[in-house]
């Protein structure tokens, strides 16, 4: 989501070039380090949506659904077992 948003903020200041590109992996990037989300993989959703364009619903479609669909997943998985509890931090 965070990159997600920082793409298409970068397209409309920056453009869809080199520039651009680079900037929104950088601040993608530094986005997610400060909100101690940090995933290299993720900025890649930025470079996606400034490259490609895709519209305001690609932050929807795929990338919300997808995030609820793992986060589900997870809690569902990781609560099976009386012994664990996912996310812990959360009670």
């Amino acid at each position: 989501m965070i990159s997600a948003t920082i793409g298409f903020a970068v397209l409309v200041v920056a453009g869809a070039g080199t520039l651009g590109l680079a900037l929104g992996g950088a601040i993608a990037l530094g986005a997610m380090l400060c909100s101690g989300t940090l995933h290299a993989p993720a900025a890649a959703t930025a470079l996606v949506v400034i490259a490609q364009d895709p519209g305001v619903e690609f932050i929807l479609v795929p990338v919300l659904v997808g995030s609820l669909i793992f986060v589900s997943v997870a809690l569902v998985f990781n609560n099976l077992s009386e012994h664990s509890r996912y996310p812990i931090y959360w009670r």
